[in-house]
């Protein structure tokens, strides 16, 4: 853990938190002040709680992205595609939605590539639904 929060070589933190399993102690290194470290532990935590929670509030735009890729609770989704302040972290809820009414609120965002991603989201879904009726 020493080295994977005061290492002065990226890759040696980087080859630290690739090392550790013990959940515990990558939520710790997701919660730390290094943001560098988060976007690495992030990827490793299992708890879709401790997650969806790093999603929502972490300061660092992309530590919520990297933390999004591995939400799977709909609600903080959909919360963070309405609310994020940052578009690309908008962005990249949207791209795990499947509420079509959040993508329909979603269609009006302010920021083009959001709208237009919220758009083909859910006519994708759209499409793909009568093919999933027995």
């Amino acid at each position: 853990q020493a080295l994977a929060l005061n290492d002065p070589h990226r890759s040696v933190r980087q080859a630290a938190v690739a090392r550790i399993t013990d959940q515990a102690i990558l939520e710790s290194l997701a919660r730390s002040a290094d943001p560098n470290v988060r976007v690495l532990a992030v990827g490793k935590l299992t708890n879709q709680n401790v997650l969806s929670d790093i999603a929502r509030n972490d300061p660092i735009s992309a530590v919520r992205i990297a933390a999004l890729e591995w939400v799977e609770i709909a609600d903080a989704l959909n919360l963070i595609a309405r609310e994020d302040a940052d578009p690309a972290v908008r962005l990249a809820a949207v791209r795990k939605v499947t509420n079509l009414e959040i993508l329909e609120a979603a269609a009006q965002d302010p920021d083009r590539e959001v709208s237009a991603e919220a758009r083909l989201r859910k006519e994708f879904l759209q499409d793909k639904a009568p093919l999933a009726q027995p």
